[in-house]
């Protein structure tokens, strides 16, 4: 930041990144009429990943101008193997899948997870009452990363009817993936499974009841 006295000085703070942002938004909103939301949306999808950095910024990164005024123009591949990834307990369900990276190879930076205890399908998933949607954001995973969803606050032995749809830092949707079921088991029912470590990393030395 410029300086009376010494000319230039470093600081911090929402006071220095505010007009970064700002000139971040006038720039992006030169190359076309774009809406308050769609604004903010580029601002956060649109930047490059800083170690540290998630822990104090919404966005979890740091922001790119050229990445913003280049987005990706074609929706992403859609998922193909959403899947339960370890049997569920009475009230949550992890669940896994291969991130398809969006058209240009680089990172999709979230997804819509569908979540219902009725059936449903790519048509009527944005207008069903009977369906949850989360929004996953931000998620950035590169081509052929996996990613792993804990769902908590299920209900007991019920089954649920599940999908995902990602999207890239243009805001383009991919197709919804195919539709798995997924039941919780009954509150006096548990298993064992191998302790995890930080890492996520099975520890076969000790085990965990869920």
């Amino acid at each position: 930041s410029m300086a009376s006295s010494t000319g230039y000085l470093s600081s911090d703070g929402t006071s220095m990144a505010a007009p970064h942002a700002v000139s971040y938004a006038a720039l992006v909103l030169s190359t076309g009429n774009f809406t308050e939301e769609r604004i903010k949306f580029l601002l956060f999808a649109n930047n490059d990943d800083v170690v540290g950095l998630p822990r104090f910024v919404t966005s979890g990164g740091r922001i790119n101008l050229a990445l913003g005024l280049n987005v990706p123009k074609i929706a992403p591949a859609p998922v193909g193997d959403l899947n339960v990834d370890r049997e569920t307990s009475h009230s949550s369900a992890r669940l896994a899948w291969t991130s398809p990276g969006d058209s240009n190879g680089q990172k999709l930076v979230g997804a819509k997870l569908y979540v219902s205890t009725r059936e449903f399908n790519e048509e009527n998933a944005n207008s069903s009452k009977d369906i949850k949607i989360l929004n996953l954001f931000p998620l950035r995973k590169g081509r052929d990363e996996v990613v792993f969803y804990t769902l908590i606050d299920l209900a007991e032995n019920t089954s649920y009817f599940l999908a995902i749809q990602p999207f890239d830092r243009g805001g383009n949707f991919s197709p919804l993936s195919e539709t798995i079921k997924a039941k919780t088991r009954e509150s006096n029912s548990f298993v064992l499974r191998p302790f995890e470590t930080k890492e996520g990393q099975a520890d076969p030395g000790n085990w965990t009841v869920v």
